[in-house]
């Protein structure tokens, strides 16, 4: 460092680096002792100067350490930077505790009382008056104004700018600010209870969450095991059936082959005799046997081609148009085993000339009214009858046995299908309000909001299987022999939806099967 800037370090009264520093309102630094000890050689009544440019207090300027300085000095002197112990002004026996900024002393807690009882502004040490007072009359402030929300001082308030606002004292607005104070914190106590406690629903929350969606991961994962076991035991029936069709279907063609082997080996035979019989050069023994062969060679030939007939092979190893080794059949097998159910009728809306058998599950038509009780759901004019349990969940697999009606509908209706004749009760499939698969005359037709599909099978299954996707609007009829789809419904399930059965005619039984 420079010898200028070390002589800025130095105090102008004892000429060495400064112990204590404190700058007067001049900006000129002195040591703490020095300046103390030059001031206390004044003349009586005189003004207290700046021993550097001689400007004078009226009162004894207020000492105070500057940091800054002293740490700018440290370097240089090694003492550590301390704030100096304030002697009360009025004993200098004892060390200040507070200072009277009404008279701009420091003082001990034993003299302050004289100054509290004058109700003088006491402050703590260090503090700047300046701060307590009024800039623009440099009066103490005493009162505040609720207007603008600040203190002001005497002259303010009775002729100032805050002559007209509304006044009060600083206690009064200190009581008031300590009161709100206090209801804030109150709130903000009752808010962070309430955070709190939100904190812990969360984090309890968040771990029923993380156990939720854990066990259902689990799930996921054992249903995926049973779903790649169930169609592994799927396909392995499915191939043991192909081989088993096969062996029954090679065994027949065996039998075929081996007789035609036989009528091979005779027509060579023959063929061989004929050769012969060509060679011979006598027209009249020619002549003689040439009879009796061709009529047996007309026998054999005749017997050989009916046997070799590719219709025989045909008819005896047919090939079936159906196979149920398709991805749909797998899929209908996989609904079976993991979404069937075994629905039962609806004891308040059967027709009172369906029979319900007691396990609730057939229904029967005949020509005598039950004994029903008059319910408002019963249908009156049609023989319907729901199922009594409601088709809510996402997938659902049922399966209905039509082998003892000739005329029947089966499908499910939503819960506001017409029940009464006077509602304009009609068939299943009529209305918007249901979809089904109708059997009449040996054939099968699918139907919905009146329209009407047509559907080509070589022969009505005994047992129909239903799988209703209800979440993506699906319902799907197949045979339960092969597992083959037969016809599928594309919509959008709103209502809720029922198993539903229709019987037509004048006899005839459809009944649920047990899963």
């Amino acid at each position: 460092m420079s010898a200028v800037l070390k002589d800025a370090l130095k105090c102008h009264l004892c000429s060495k680096f400064f112990h204590e520093p404190v700058t007067l309102e001049c900006s000129h630094s002195f040591c703490h002792h020095c300046i103390d000890g030059y001031w206390s050689t004044k003349v009586p009544d005189t003004d207290y100067t700046c021993p550097t440019c001689s400007r004078g207090y009226p009162h004894k300027p207020r000492l105070t350490l500057n940091m800054e300085l002293a740490a700018q000095v440290k370097p240089y002197t090694g003492a550590a930077v301390s704030t100096p112990m304030q002697m009360c002004e009025a004993c200098s026996v004892h060390p200040a505790s507070k200072m009277c900024a009404t008279c701009d002393m420091n003082y001990c807690d034993k003299d302050l009382q004289v100054h509290k009882k004058r109700n003088h502004v006491i402050v703590d040490l260090g503090m700047c008056v300046q701060e307590l007072q009024c800039r623009e009359h440099s009066e103490f402030y005493k009162f505040f104004c609720q207007e603008d929300e600040t203190m002001v001082c005497t002259i303010c308030k009775l002729m100032g700018y805050h002559e007209h606002h509304s006044v009060i004292t600083l206690d009064q607005a200190y009581e008031n600010v300590m009161k709100s104070l206090h209801e804030d914190t109150s709130k903000r106590a009752d808010l962070i209870k309430r955070v709190t406690e939100l904190e812990k629903k969360y984090y309890t929350r968040k771990s029923e969450l993380k156990d939720l969606i854990h066990q259902r991961v689990q799930k996921l994962d054992q249903d995926r095991e049973e779903i790649i076991k169930l169609v592994t035991k799927i396909t392995d029936t499915k191939k043991e059936e192909l081989n088993k069709q096969f062996e029954e279907k090679d065994s027949a063609l065996k039998k075929i082959i081996f007789n035609l082997n036989n009528k091979k080996t005779t027509l060579q035979k023959d063929k061989e005799s004929m050769e012969t019989e060509l060679r011979t050069k006598e027209p009249i023994i020619f002549l003689l046997k040439c009879k009796e062969l061709q009529q047996r060679l007309k026998i054999t030939i005749n017997g050989a081609t009916a046997e070799a007939d590719e219709a025989d092979i045909t008819e005896c190893c047919p090939i079936d148009e159906e196979d149920s080794c398709t991805l749909e059949g797998i899929k209908c097998s996989i609904w079976r085993q993991l979404s069937g159910q075994t629905p039962t009728v609806d004891e308040n809306s059967v027709h009172e000339q369906l029979l319900l058998s007691k396990d609730l599950r057939k229904v029967t038509l005949t020509e005598v009214s039950q004994p029903y009780p008059n319910q408002q759901g019963r249908f009156d004019s049609l023989y319907h009858a729901l199922g009594a349990e409601q088709l809510n969940k996402e997938r659902h697999y049922w399966e209905v046995d039509v082998s003892q009606a000739d005329h029947c509908c089966v499908g499910v209706a939503a819960i506001s299908i017409s029940r009464k004749q006077k509602d304009g009760a009609c068939s299943l499939g009529r209305k918007s309000d249901s979809w089904c698969l109708e059997k009449s005359n040996g054939n099968l037709s699918a139907w919905h909001d009146g329209c009407e599909r047509p559907l080509n099978v070589a022969a009505i299954p005994h047992r129909l299987g239903l799988f209703l996707d209800f979440q993506k609007g699906k319902l799907i009829f197949c045979r339960t022999d092969t597992m083959m789809f037969l016809h599928t419904f594309q919509g959008n399930f709103k209502k809720q939806l029922y198993p539903a059965i229709e019987l037509m005619g004048s006899d005839g039984s459809v009944s649920f099967c047990q899963m």
